[in-house]
């Protein structure tokens, strides 16, 4: 299978691992993953909407979701099944980032994991954008997780099944961060909303 369509692969691919996905992901280190979200809890107030994209079966929604209102969107209907059984009260819905709409300025929050792993090089400047746009001012775009190996997008196989993964060629990520005024470390960035009024 090839790179060509690249949601397809990745909808495919975590349908079919299904609930193998989430025993993987719960065999796995930690310590990064609670980092991160200890740091993203620690910036968000209570009543703070949030928007996670790329939720998959919801393993930090209802830490997200604790007193505050949250939208989980993902491409695969499998992970939000899982994710809608773990998290009952919160909204989860399928959806292609680069084509999902929200009304401007509808969240507080903006937050990604892993999700670009799994996004275009192409995409990643309008994924920005659109972040940018969602958030309302003064909002944060919280990501962890960001692609690091030199190599073109490809779809490679992972835990038994094909998988499409970003590369970082024409480095995508240090121009659309500097395009958003970013402040990164080596795991995350936490880059405010230049919405008008920010």
């Amino acid at each position: 299978m090839d790179a060509s369509d690249p949601k397809r692969v990745i909808a495919d691919g975590y349908d079919r691992m299904g609930e193998d996905f989430s025993v993987w992901n719960a065999a796995r280190p930690r310590e990064g993953r609670r980092w991160f979200l200890g740091e993203v809890l620690a910036r968000m107030p209570e009543g703070y909407s949030v928007l996670e994209l790329g939720c998959g079966p919801g393993s930090d929604a209802a830490a997200l979701s604790s007193g505050r209102p949250y939208v989980g969107v993902d491409l695969s209907p499998v992970q939000l099944a899982i994710a809608r059984r773990r998290v009952p009260n919160a909204t989860f819905v399928v959806g292609d980032l680069a084509s999902i709409a929200f009304r401007p300025a509808s969240f507080d929050a903006v937050v990604a994991f892993y999700l670009f792993n799994h996004v275009p090089s192409a995409e990643v400047a309008p994924a920005f954008e659109a972040a940018s746009v969602w958030l309302r001012p003064g909002g944060r775009l919280f990501l962890g997780g960001l692609p690091t190996t030199a190599d073109e997008d490809r779809v490679d196989e992972w835990l038994d099944v094909p998988m499409f993964f970003a590369g970082v060629q024409g480095e995508p990520y240090g121009r659309a961060c500097g395009m958003r005024g970013s402040r990164s470390s080596s795991r995350t960035s936490d880059t405010r909303s230049r919405n008008p009024g920010a």
